[in-house]
């Protein structure tokens, strides 16, 4: 009998391989041959991190003969990977959604705001689950989850809200700046960027009503494809700032007002040298620099 966990584990490892696969030419020539910095950081995590946690779960699957105290420790060790690698995953779309907001000091502080206090109830109430939640160990069996603390749905209510506002505020950009540029960088950078957050938001919901309404076993069924999910497209993110063309050092860092609103330019000496957002702080110039430029061509022709 086919064990429908094992199944969707397995499928999600499949993609995560295939993805990595035909994209490491890409990691290569975008991220290794740049210099090491806040943004090759996160892309380490949210690239590899799956790749020890996922074939953990995978084993443990198959694994018989184990001890409900072991059982329990590597559900605990598993399920912090997943939230810390989905929580890189959010920054790293927070930090778009900011570049491509053109670092509004508004909208930086509100999307900064909530990822910490999202960030801060989700390992609370992660920490709860993993710790009431109840596996059984028979003989010639693997660990069995048959007791679920369902206070783990309020996390997957918090991931939906985060990628809602990221989802609209990205949506809001798309619909302001359409017809202003003909760049195919800044088409992509929309177009899949919000591809990319309706796929994630749809998996956060299905795990929500798992969660919600189906018996123990199948509640965390598609946890490990949403976990895929947002390293596999958030890596693409990552690519599709480095492969902008004529990325250059941004300017010293300063808060200019003006009939936009406050901008803000998160380049600081300190910031740079001990965070270095360059990748993210130059999508934000970048971005400026194309929509101008491709929006006084369009005027001239």
């Amino acid at each position: 009998m086919l064990d429908p966990k094992f199944c969707t584990l397995l499928a999600a490892l499949i993609i995560l391989l295939y993805d990595y696969i035909i994209t490491f030419e890409d990691e290569i020539e975008l991220v290794w041959s740049k210099r090491f910095s806040f943004g090759t950081a996160l892309f380490v995590i949210t690239r590899y991190l799956p790749f020890i946690d996922m074939p953990i779960l995978l084993a443990l699957r198959k694994m018989t003969n184990l001890t409900i105290h072991q059982c329990d420790s590597t559900f605990a060790a598993t399920t912090t990977f997943q939230m810390i690698g989905i929580a890189v995953a959010e920054l790293i779309l927070v930090l778009r959604t900011i570049a491509i907001w053109r670092r509004n000091l508004y909208i930086a502080a509100t999307l900064i705001s909530l990822f910490t206090l999202s960030f801060a109830f989700c390992l609370y109430f992660t920490v709860v689950y993993t710790t009431t939640s109840v596996y059984t160990s028979e003989r010639d069996s693997p660990c069995v989850l048959i007791s679920v603390n369902k206070i783990v749905f309020v996390d997957f209510i918090i991931i939906i809200f985060m990628e809602s506002v990221v989802v609209v505020l990205t949506i809001i950009k798309a619909v302001q700046h359409a017809g202003q540029t003909t760049s195919s960088w800044v088409f992509q950078l929309y177009s899949r960027g919000i591809f990319y957050f309706v796929l994630i938001l749809g998996v956060s919901i299905l795990n929500l009503l798992l969660v919600l309404l189906s018996p123990p076993p199948s509640k965390l069924l598609f946890v490990a494809l949403q976990r895929v999910f947002h390293s596999v497209f958030c890596n693409r993110i990552i690519f599709l700032l480095y492969n902008q063309k004529g990325m250059t050092t941004p300017p010293i860092s300063s808060f200019q007002g003006g009939e936009t609103g406050w901008q803000f330019t998160a380049n600081l000496p300190t910031l740079q040298t001990v965070l270095d957002l360059d990748s993210f702080t130059t999508l934000a110039e970048n971005y400026e620099r194309t929509i101008e430029t491709s929006s006084t061509n369009s005027y001239h022709v």
